[in-house]
């Protein structure tokens, strides 16, 4: 059922693809800002700086929440005639990240600020890989094999 839902296939290469990049955009935030939890510091603005190596205490931005929106935003613009499915999987992704705030890892800012990024990765990598799908196709007679690319 896999290979012949193209979707699908669009859908899981979306998120796959948006958590990655999402996912490198955090890494690379947290080395640039490097700011202190909330459990470490009472200070939303104590901020350590470039390249601290202490990467577990860096809270801006929330990965959980950025991987969150990534995913919730890919599989939403795949299946954007699926309402239901896309109010399910940002209330989870809402839901990840009131839980970072809740369990004192992270600031709302670092929340919002991951919200933003997985939500604008996720949406720019679903809408690039469903352009290539409706030009790209693949059909099959039961004999023969057929691939052709619309410009």
């Amino acid at each position: 059922w896999y290979n012949k839902d193209h979707t699908l296939r669009v859908a899981a290469f979306s998120a796959i693809e948006a958590i990655a990049v999402s996912s490198l955009a955090v890494l690379l935030t947290k080395s640039l800002v490097s700011r202190r939890r909330p459990f470490k510091s009472s200070d939303p603005h104590d901020v350590l700086g470039p390249i601290h190596f202490e990467h577990y205490n860096h809270s801006f931005i929330s990965g959980h929440t950025t991987t969150a929106f990534a995913f919730a935003s890919s599989i939403s613009a795949v299946y954007s005639d699926h309402i239901w499915l896309g109010i399910g999987l940002y209330t989870g992704a809402t839901l990840a990240g009131i839980s970072r705030i809740h369990d004192n890892k992270h600031w709302f800012s670092d929340v919002l600020a991951g919200a933003i990024v997985g939500t604008l990765c996720g949406r720019f990598i679903a809408k690039k890989n469903l352009s290539r799908l409706r030009h790209f196709s693949v059909n099959t007679n039961g004999q023969a094999l057929s691939l052709s690319y619309r410009f």
